[in-house]
Parts: C-alpha cells; structure tokens; sequence
C-alpha cells in the first residue's frame, strides 16, 4: 500500500516550486485521512526558531505550541532530533502519552497518536520539522513507511527555500533570471520587460553576484537547481 500511495504523491510533490511542493504533501497526508492534520516547518539560521511553511488540520494554539515550546524543551523532540533516521510515533517513546505534551495540547486537540520527523540538509544540519497527528489511537503503518520515504526529498525542499531566501533575488531579477535562462539577450529582455538595456545589464551582473555564478548559462542551472525557475 506504502506504494502505492507514494506513486499518488508523486504528482504532489514534484510539480512547482519547493513551497508549492511542500504544500502538496501536507494536502496529500490529511487528505488519506478523515481526522488529521499536518505542518512542515523549518528552522531559522538567525532565531533558530521554527517557522511554519505549510499546515493543515492544526488550530492556531497546537500549531503555535509546535513551532515555540515543543522543539524547544519536548522530550519527545529531543529524541526525534537525536535519531534523525528514524520515523517514531508516541508509543515508540517511553512514558510520552504522559507528556505535558500530549495531556495537555494534542489530546485536548483531538489527536491520539502522532509523529514527528526531523529534516536535515545534506550538510547533515537539522533543517525543520515534518509534524503529522490522528485521531485515530494507532498510527498508520502505510503513513510511517510514507514518512520514512519522503523526509529526504522534504528535507531538500525545505534547504531549497532557506537558499532562496539567503540569495534574496527581486521580483523584477527573477523575470529577468527567467528570460535568461530561456537564452533571450540582454537587448531582448529590456524588450519584452519594457525597460532599458542598461537596467537589464545592472539586474544580471546582480543575479549573478546573488547565484555566485559566472555565466548565464550556469545561472539558469543553479537557479533550476534552486527552484527559481
């Protein structure tokens, strides 16, 4: 069945940018399920507080609970943040249906089972945070094996984003990426954005300097690399 479901995901997961791609797996898990709700967080390199880039099925005060006190001071966490390679649940933790946590925030919340996977980059840093929790008093089989499968990819997605926002390019310096990266010229894009050529050159020596790239052409590949474009 874990299969298959991935086979669905696919789609989900790998059409549009990173963030788009993100809120297709959270759509993708609570919709398999009638009673469930899912976040994607990453983690701030300047706070290293956790932010929220998709949710769905958590209401404002479990959404905020997850993103502030539980990855800081959970036990819980601790040991999901410890053991990266593994997907556990709350029975997988000694004592943690005892938890402040769970008494106090998930249970009063409606959910009776749950999980937390950590997401780490390929530098091997801890990146964010995937949080799915049900109703139901047995966490599915199938969900855990989904989770196991795509912590990688969502992990890659999320340091997509936090490069994205590092880089920090304009509205205006990703069409301009975007045109290049279709092989217009300088002269053509100031045609089609109905700018001068001046300003063109200006947007792609600062695209450039933003990408730490060379050449056009390897622009376009770490912009693609990116999901810039």
């Amino acid at each position: 069945m874990a299969t298959m479901l991935l086979e669905g995901l696919l789609p989900a997961v790998t059409e549009g940018g990173p963030g788009d791609r993100i809120d297709g797996l959270t759509r993708f898990v609570t919709g398999r399920l009638d009673a469930a709700a899912a976040a994607v967080t990453r983690v701030d390199p300047e706070t290293q507080r956790h932010v929220v880039l998709s949710s769905s099925g958590y209401d404002d005060r479990t959404l905020d609970y997850l993103l502030t006190d539980f990855v800081r001071r959970d036990p819980g966490m601790a040991v999901v943040q410890s053991h990266p390679e593994r997907v556990l649940t709350w029975r997988d933790v000694e004592s943690y249906r005892s938890s402040y946590t769970v008494r106090s925030v998930l249970a009063p919340a409606g959910f009776d089972e749950g999980s937390s996977v950590a997401l780490v980059a390929g530098t091997g840093e801890v990146v964010g945070a995937i949080h799915v929790s049900v109703r139901q008093s047995v966490f599915p089989d199938w969900l855990r094996a989904l989770l196991a499968e795509v912590r990688g990819l969502t992990g890659g997605l999320v340091d997509q984003i936090m490069e994205q926002q590092r880089i920090a390019l304009t509205p205006r310096e990703l069409d301009v990426l975007a045109l290049v990266a279709d092989g217009m010229s300088n002269a053509d894009i100031a045609q089609r954005l109905f700018i001068s050529r001046s300003t063109v050159n200006r947007h792609v020596e600062h695209i450039l300097d933003k990408l730490g790239t060379s050449s056009r052409v390897s622009a376009a590949v770490r912009a693609t690399q990116l999901g810039l474009i």
